[in-house]
């Protein structure tokens, strides 16, 4: 288990963000980023972006965002990156479905030679409550990682994510899944030293 404590809210570039940054963008994974409401995952997931878009030209990357935070983060993050990053933003995001965000990846992914896929707040969208249907979500994602060689980064409030299907297991086993979790303490001490540090913890999921 890998641990950072970074500061997603703050627009600024940081430089927690960037180190771990260069060594994600080495991954061909499937990565799942959870956490409470408005712990800084989409704000995250925005800044990973644009420090792998600054630091590698090579790196090409679809942005489908079903939280409305989306655009705020951007805006404020471009305004000391000047990366502009290629994004979905849907305002309704409550009418969005599962099948609506497979054919967005499957037209994008066959016409472009994307390799980096962000689908964030992927518990937002419209039948996310069955497992059924995040089960299948993360087939597909799964898959494109080994067919694709991509990294593929989902941000989710589930704290338990579903892995009971065998192709799952497998791809657990096979090291191509990766859990992400954001968490803010609320107190000083330990390794969080000042107010706004998140503690970040990388490594294997445990399925629920």
């Amino acid at each position: 288990m890998e641990t950072y404590i970074i500061k997603p809210l703050k627009t600024e570039e940081t430089a927690s963000v960037k180190h771990f940054s260069e060594k994600f963008a080495q991954t061909k994974k499937l990565h799942i980023c959870s956490g409470a409401e408005k712990v800084g995952k989409t704000a995250l997931s925005i800044k990973l972006v644009h420090c792998l878009v600054k630091e590698n030209t090579g790196i090409k990357p679809i942005f489908i965002s079903l939280d409305d935070t989306a655009a705020y983060w951007q805006n404020k993050i471009e305004e000391y990156t000047k990366v502009i990053i290629f994004r979905y933003h849907y305002k309704e995001k409550t009418s969005l479905t599962l099948q609506d965000i497979l054919n967005i990846l499957k037209s994008e992914l066959l016409q472009k030679q994307n390799n980096f896929v962000v689908v964030d707040g992927i518990d937002k969208h419209k039948g996310a409550s069955s497992q059924d249907d995040f089960e299948s979500l993360l087939i597909y994602l799964v898959g494109f990682v080994k067919e694709k060689q991509l990294n593929v980064f989902i941000t989710t409030r589930k704290s338990g994510i579903p892995l009971a299907h065998p192709f799952l297991k497998k791809a657990q086993q096979d090291n191509l899944i990766k859990q992400w979790s954001l968490e803010r303490a609320e107190y000083l001490g330990g390794d969080i030293k000042e107010f706004g540090d998140t503690r970040l913890k990388i490594g294997c999921i445990e399925s629920s």
